[in-house]
């Protein structure tokens, strides 16, 4: 360590280091007023993402054509702070996005990695022969160019793209670093406008990074369910069946309704385990309902239930039912699109999938046991009731479909759900355990 302050020490001049202490003290300020927007904007949206930008430009703006005189110093770090807090407000989507749809750790792991690259590459321009990276700037300024009208009119998100805009942001490290040194040796000693330059640099480098490990990470990624040919297939069969050649306008897919008794299962699960949290119900459980109802009809043929008649007459020996078919469509989804690893990382267990399949076709006839199910113990009995309910009828599935297929065939209905999930509770019922 010694030997590399000797030698750091004696490779740049004593202005030149003081110089460069202040520049960087500058951009760890400006890093942490980035961070704060973000961090401010994802928690509370104090603005959009568009005013966000906006205020970053103008500040910008400011920063350049303010006079950089000793009387104006607090006037542009301030300008440079607000243009800082801005630039990380507008940044707050793609984490959020990130957050949303991937691993929330590979934001740690780019902002750990920014770190480290400007750090390694800062460190090399620094300790370079003088002058060494200046001849990058004409080829980096080209590239940036080419590349922004190539967006502009074509488009694109390439791999490879990624990969060499992350390269040229370490470049221009080496090539901003050593002109920040070189401008200081000439007597331009503006340490903001420095700062700033490496801000900009440290901010693309992160972008980018996050933008590869984004790309690993959705490689990663199975599909999900909806993504599969087998459950997009339900967007071509009608939930009416023939009915649709006397109703024109009931021409809603079975797609849809599942996405219906998904969404109204996973509401009334929350709504119990916000009033009864003694209950014990698990992020698993809400989960298993919710691909059991996304699930439940997979096994229509054309024209739904029309397709089960049909059967009946074709082959009257055959007991054909689109639930016990689902449950076969099911498993052969998930090994099909090999989601066994979606399903792991979602700690969706091999209990968990009996629990979803007894959730659409109900229990194994084969056991003889008192408590006929296998995925949850009796004292969970009230979730087998909630996407097709053998107890009396009352059900989510319903729910959906008296309302989407009367809102279809231009039927008026009084029935609403929203006042059932206000009230719905579990209760004891004796002999019968919770219902």
């Amino acid at each position: 360590m010694e030997q590399f302050k000797r030698n750091f020490n004696s490779h740049l001049e004593e202005s030149i280091r003081k110089h460069l202490v202040n520049v960087y003290t500058t951009l760890s300020m400006s890093t942490v007023a980035c961070i704060l927007g973000t961090y401010i904007q994802l928690l509370r949206e104090i603005v959009t993402p568009e005013v966000g930008a906006l205020f970053a430009f103008i500040s910008l703006f400011g920063f350049v054509f303010v006079g950089s005189t000793k009387q104006m110093f607090g006037i542009r770090l301030s300008m440079l702070l607000v243009c800082s807090f801005s630039f990380g407000v507008s940044l707050a989507p793609v984490i959020q996005f990130v957050l949303l749809f991937n691993d929330p750790t590979i934001i740690t792991t780019a902002l750990a990695g920014t770190a480290l690259i400007f750090i390694g590459f800062s460190l090399c321009s620094i300790l370079s022969p003088s002058g060494k990276w200046l001849f990058l700037g004409a080829p980096l300024s080209t590239y940036l160019l080419s590349v922004t009208l190539l967006r502009l009119f074509m488009g694109g998100n390439f791999v490879l793209e990624m990969y060499i805009g992350l390269g040229v942001f370490c470049a221009y490290i080496l090539y901003d670093t050593q002109l920040i040194i070189e401008r200081k040796r000439m007597g331009e000693g503006d340490v903001l406008s420095h700062s700033l330059i490496l801000f900009l640099d440290l901010v693309n480098v992160f972008v980018e990074l996050l933008r590869i490990l984004k790309d690993k990470d959705n490689k990663k990624k199975k599909i999900s369910i909806i993504d599969t040919p087998q459950f997009q297939r339900l967007r071509n069969i009608k939930q009416l069946g023939g009915t649709y050649w006397v109703f024109p306008s009931s021409s809603h897919n079975r797609f849809e309704h599942s996405l219906g008794v998904c969404y109204l299962g996973g509401e009334m699960l929350e709504k119990i385990r916000s009033r009864q949290p003694e209950l014990g119900i698990t992020d698993s459980d809400i989960l298993c309902v919710q691909i059991a109802g996304l699930c439940h009809d997979l096994g229509h043929g054309p024209f739904s239930h029309l397709w089960e008649h049909f059967m009946e007459n074709a082959n009257p020996e055959a007991v054909w039912k689109h639930e016990e078919c689902s449950i076969k469509m099911l498993d052969f989804l998930i090994k099909k699109n090999e989601l066994e690893d979606l399903f792991h990382k979602n700690d969706i267990t091999s209990r968990d999938l009996i629990f979803i399949k007894e959730l659409i076709v109900g229990p194994d006839s084969n056991i003889g046991d008192d408590w006929p199910y296998k995925g949850r113990d009796s004292d969970k009995a009230f979730l087998y009731e909630i996407i097709a309910n053998k107890r009396n009828g009352v059900d989510v599935d319903k729910w959906d479909y008296f309302l989407r297929d009367a809102h279809a065939l231009g039927l008026r209905t009084s029935f609403g759900y929203e006042r059932l999930l206000q009230f719905v509770r579990v209760i004891d019922v004796p002999g019968e355990g919770r219902q």
